[in-house]
This record gives structure tokens, C-alpha cells and sequence, in this order.
């Protein structure tokens, strides 16, 4: 009957009321009216208090009252009712849906049947913030700072209204840090908590809410996983330019709350990045080591010199190193002291009276060398040694193979040496040029005195007598040519019909005018004549110029140099020199009972004629 009536207030008329085939039966009248003035308030979060006003039935002493209520917040509810004390005007409606609203009928019944419904009226529970945490909450950490968690819902019936969302708070576990909260995405039952600290455990709650605040949380513990340190190992200190071949770095203790895990110790990387001032190019050979945690000092020895070294320490743990910043460690570019060895050759070295090493250039390589190596930390500069040798060897040799010989690791620098510059001169040694040579003389005798230059002047000129002799003969045949020519036409000049003065005369003409124009004294009339003389005048000055080209190629051979060949020659060299295996390639006479050690006695047999030349590199022979 209350739906019934309910349809008729709402409609305002009798319409869409659904009908079922259900035999009903009518009771007696119940002559009571309904309460009135019925209101409700909230009593407690799920209970509402009613109170109203009732008028007495008369001669009724069984009366019952029924309240009908429908929650119209949800959409699939159904009346129900309840009873309620009718000595009473108040009553508690428990049981209800918190933040929901209800519409309701009162009625008063007797034994006999229920009357007339009151008029319709609503209430609304109070609202409440949820009253249950989501029921499940879980936890783990996907990197060293993250944690991602995930909850289910809570349940409707604690929900106390509409879900707006989660929010989750989280803090340091066992630290005064206030929490820090984020909320979730609407309609998302997870969420990653970014930017945590390594290696730290977490206390995270979940919570839901509604308009009317926040509900219980769901608590739960995760800690970080292990992340790697986040700075660089404090108070790196390199220690170089102490020595050519060690560097030394120190560091200290990461502090714990930057390690980010558990510290399992030190890794140290270096690699050569510079070497003789020169980058080195392309992959470079990294070299690692690694230390306990206790050891925060390392020494590295037998580096090279002149080197540049980068070197970085970083911290590490299980899940990988730390930062490392790389610094330079250098090594010094000559050691504190230097040994030489010698051989003495002038004008590169020689020896004072006492015996000790001298000359221009001892002193110049001493000057270099404290000015290339420059200083040091561990000690000033660096000194060279030409008068004493690491292990107490003589470092004066007896020639230039002797100091090839020498070359070892504990020799730092041998001099002279002549060499091809890049070339080695000796296994592990490097050739670099001090003084260019200009090249190698041959030194031979000077046989031409002043009376034998003269003769062979006068010999050399003599030697043309057969272009003489051909030129006069040829003169002699143009004489006869004209005499006879023009002797008819000038029998005054050229004597006509004398077989012995008329040739004669004819012969003057052409030795005169050989060179010349003649004296005057004869000249051809004759035409046919004529034309002998022209052509004499043009054949004269060519046999003139035979005559001075021969001369002149005699006197140019005498005075040119005479060209000496090695092959097959006896030729003085020192022993063991660069001009000694030259000479031997050129096929030269090299002697091998006789090795000169010096210049000199080479001098000295070329004047006795021991042999022809002395092969000696140029400058060898500033002094001579």
C-alpha cells in the first residue's frame, strides 16, 4: 500500500503503477490518524533520530507505529520498515547507509490493521569520511629510487560515499621527517613514488577519501634497492712530477649516507692521454684496479716519461660505480741524473789535459738538456754526465762503433753518432740530428807545382800542331788558287810566270788575311781572283777559330778538377764509421791490416803515398 501512495505523490495521479496479480485483502478501518509534524535528525553516522507528533486513538490501547523508509541514493534499493515505541514521540531509525539519503512514511496500526501512511518526508544520514583502509596494500621497489605500491578498493559499505581518489604519504622509517604526501590518478589503484633515496626503508600508507575527508590508512614497508654512490670519492689528491716513472693518488671515505648501499670498495682507472707532449690518438688502453675498502692510497710505478696520465677513483657497489671525474697525473721528463757516453772526434769532442771530456758541444748538450728536461718537483733539474756512467764504466769509447755497442737501457744519451734521422742506430734507441753534415770529402795529394802547370800549359798549346799544320796547308792551296787567278792581271803583286814567287806571294796574302783584313801590300784585281779572296776571308775565320776552340779545351782540361772514383781505390777511413761502410759499398780499397782511430795518421799516409784518398765526413776536417 505504501508503494502505492508513494506513486501517487510522486506522479500527483494515479499512472505507471505496476499492478502484479496478487490477491489482496482489505482490513477493518483503523480510525487513527498518522503522525505529523514528523522531522529527523542525525543521530550517529548510520542512525537518524525521529520524533513527532501523534493525536490518541480513542478506546485503542494496542496501537503500533511503523516508519517506511527508502534509501534514494541508490538506485536498486527497496522499502523497508521498522517499529517504533508508540508511548513514545522519538524514536532511532539505525542501520542506515552513511551521506545517503531516504524518503519516508509513518503510520499508526492496530490489531486489526494499519492506517493511513503521514505525509511523505526526507532525511539525509550524516556524512563521514571513509571508515575502512583498502584492504590490501603492496610494495617493491623497481630502482634505487623509486617504490611502486598497489591497493585494492575499499569496500562500498565503508566507503561512506562516493571514492574521490588515494592519496599516499611516505617518509624515512625511524626519522623525524614530517611525511610527504602525493595523490594518486583518479580511477588508477597504483602509483610510483619517484625521487627516493637509495638503499633507505620506507614507511608508505594508502588512503582513500570522500567529500568529507580522509579515511584509515593501509600501512606497509619497502625499502630501495641498492643504487650506487652519488658523489665522488672526498680530498682526491694527486701526487706527480715527483719522479720519470711513478705518480701517486690518495682519497678519502665516502660518507655513508652518500653510498647509497653497501660500499664493497675502490675502483681506480687510468690510461696514457699524452705522451712526449703529443695527444695519443684513437681507443685508448684503460687499465683498472680495485681496492678494499679500506685501502684509500695507491703508488703506480714503471711509467713512462714525459707522460700525462688521466686518472679517476670512483666508489662501487653491487650495483655499479659512482662518479669519477678524471684528473691528470704527469710524470717528469728526464730523470735527476743522466749519463752520457763519448767518442771522441773533433770537432764534436776531445779531451783536456787531464783527460776529461770537453768541447763546444759537450757543454751545448749539458745547456739542452737542463733546459728540454726542465724541473721537477722532486728535485730541481736534471744533470748529464759525460765523465762518469751509472755503474762506474769508462763513458770515453774508442771509436763510433764501440758507442753503438754501449747502448743500453742505463745509457741516457751517446755522442757523436752519424745516422739517417728516424733511423735506429740501436735496438730501443732513437736517432735524433744535433748538427746536419754537408757531406763527405775525399781528401787526395796536390801534385801540381808551379813549373809543372807551366808545362803542362806549353804542352797543352803545343798539342794542336795537327790543326796548325791542316790550317796552313789549306792557306798554301787558296794562295796558289789566287797568284794564279790574278797573276796576268797583276803581274806587279803576284810575279807572273815565276813558279817559286808567285805561290809564295799567294800564300802571304792567305796567312795575313787569315785573321784579318791583310797589310795592303797585295791585293787581287781579277775578278775570278776576287772570289777566292771572299772565300778565303770566311774560311780563314772559321780554321782561325778551330785553332783557339782547341787551345781553349786543351787549357780548360788542365785546369779542371780530376775526378776521383772510389772503386778500386785505396782509400783511409776510420775504423767503424759511417765512411768506412760507405767506402766498402762503393767497392773501394779499404785495408783491412791498417784501422785508423785518427785523422792525422789518415793524413799522413795520403802524403806518403800509403794510399790515395782519405774519405772523412766534412766537417770532421774543420780543424785541418
Amino acid at each position: 500500500m505504501v508503494e502505492f501512495i508513494d506513486g501517487i505523490n510522486q506522479d500527483g495521479k494515479i499512472t505507471n503503477i505496476s499492478i502484479e496479480n496478487t490477491q489482496l485483502y482489505s482490513s477493518n478501518d483503523v480510525f487513527c490518524t498518522p503522525p505529523y509534524n514528523i522531522s529527523a535528525v542525525a543521530y550517529d553516522k548510520n542512525t537518524v533520530m525521529l520524533s513527532w507528533v501523534r493525536d490518541a486513538c480513542v478506546n485503542q490501547t494496542d496501537i503500533w507505529l511503523y516508519v517506511y523508509y527508502k534509501d534514494i541514493t541508490s538506485s536498486n534499493s527497496t522499502w523497508e520498515w521498522r517499529g517504533l515505541d508508540s508511548s513514545k514521540q522519538w524514536g532511532l531509525l539505525p542501520d542506515l547507509i552513511t551521506s545517503h539519503k531516504y524518503k519516508a512514511y509513518m503510520l499508526t496500526a492496530l490489531s486489526i490493521g494499519n492506517g493511513l501512511p503521514s505525509t511523505v518526508f526526507y532525511f539525509e544520514t550524516s556524512p563521514f569520511p571513509p571508515e575502512r583502509p583498502p584492504p590490501y596494500a603492496y610494495t617493491f621497489s623497481p630502482s634505487s629510487t623509486e617504490i611502486y605500491i598497489e591497493w585494492t578498493d575499499i569496500p562500498e559499505e565503508y566507503q561512506n560515499g562516493p571514492i574521490l581518489g588515494y592519496k599516499i604519504k611516505y617518509k624515512i622509517y625511524i626519522n623525524s621527517e614530517s611525511f610527504q604526501m602525493v595523490e594518486a590518478q583518479f580511477g588508477f589503484n597504483a602509483f610510483t613514488i619517484k625521487n627516493l633515496r637509495p638503499f633507505t626503508l620506507y614507511l608508505v600508507e594508502v588512503y582513500g577519501y570522500n567529500v568529507n575527508g580522509d579515511g584509515p590508512a593501509q600501512y606497509s614497508m619497502c625499502k630501495t634497492v641498492e643504487g650506487v654512490p652519488s658523489i665522488p670519492v672526498p680530498k682526491f689528491v694527486v701526487n706527480d712530477m715527483q719522479s720519470i716513472s711513478w705518480w701517486s693518488v690518495s682519497w678519502g671515505p665516502i660518507p655513508s649516507e652518500y653510498v647509497n648501499g653497501i660500499l664493497l670498495g675502490y675502483q681506480l682507472v687510468y690510461y696514457l692521454s699524452y705522451q712526449s707532449g703529443v695527444e695519443i690518438s684513437g681507443e685508448k688502453t684503460k687499465i683498472t684496479l680495485v681496492f678494499d675498502i679500506y685501502t684509500r692510497y695507491y703508488k703506480q710505478r714503471n711509467l713512462l716519461n714525459y707522460a700525462i696520465y688521466s686518472v679517476s677513483v670512483a666508489g662501487f657497489t653491487a650495483t655499479g660505480s659512482g662518479p669519477a671525474p678524471e684528473y691528470q697525473a704527469r710524470t717528469c721528463k728526464c730523470a735527476e741524473l743522466l749519463y752520457a757516453n763519448i767518442y771522441i772526434k773533433n770537432p764534436f769532442t776531445s779531451l783536456d789535459a787531464d783527460l776529461t771530456p770537453s768541447g763546444f758541444f759537450i757543454k751545448l748538450l749539458q745547456d739542452t738538456v737542463v733546459q728540454s728536461c726542465g724541473s721537477c718537483k722532486g728535485y730541481n733539474s736534471s744533470k748529464l754526465y759525460f765523465t762518469q756512467s751509472k755503474y762506474g764504466d769508462d763513458p770515453v769509447k774508442s771509436s763510433e762503433l764501440d758507442l753503438k755497442n754501449a747502448i743500453n737501457k742505463d745509457v741516457d744519451l751517446s755522442f757523436p753518432i752519424y745516422g739517417v734521422n728516424g733511423r735506429e742506430v740501436a735496438p730501443d734507441s732513437k736517432f735524433s740530428v744535433l748538427v746536419v753534415s754537408p757531406g763527405i770529402a775525399m781528401v787526395v795529394r796536390n801534385e801540381n807545382t808551379i813549373n809543372q802547370v807551366i808545362k803542362q800549359m806549353v804542352l797543352g798549346v803545343l798539342n794542336v800542331w795537327p790543326v796548325l799544320l791542316i790550317s796552313y796547308a789549306i792557306a798554301f792551296i787558296f794562295g796558289i788558287f789566287i797568284w794564279f787567278s790574278d797573276q796576268f792581271s797583276n803581274p806587279s803583286q803576284f810575279s807572273k810566270g815565276s813558279s817559286l814567287r808567285g805561290p809564295m806571294s799567294g800564300f802571304w796574302f792567305t796567312f795575313v788575311t787569315m785573321t784579318t783584313i791583310g797589310y795592303g801590300d797585295l791585293s787581287p784585281r781579277s775578278v775570278l781572283a776576287r772570289t777566292f779572296a771572299m772565300v778565303w776571308f770566311l774560311t780563314g775565320l772559321i780554321l782561325n777559330g778551330l785553332i783557339i776552340a782547341f787551345i781553349v779545351t786543351k787549357l780548360t782540361v788542365f785546369s779542371s778538377n780530376s775526378e776521383y772514383m772510389l772503386y778500386n781505390t785505396k782509400v783511409a777511413v776510420l775504423d767503424n764509421s759511417f765512411e768506412n761502410k760507405l767506402a766498402i759499398i762503393s767497392n773501394a780499397d779499404v785495408s783491412k791490416d791498417i784501422r785508423y782511430t785518427n785523422i792525422s795518421s789518415m793524413l799522413e799516409d795520403l802524403h806518403n803515398k800509403v794510399v790515395d784518398i782519405v774519405y772523412i765526413d766534412v766537417i770532421s776536417l774543420l780543424d785541418y
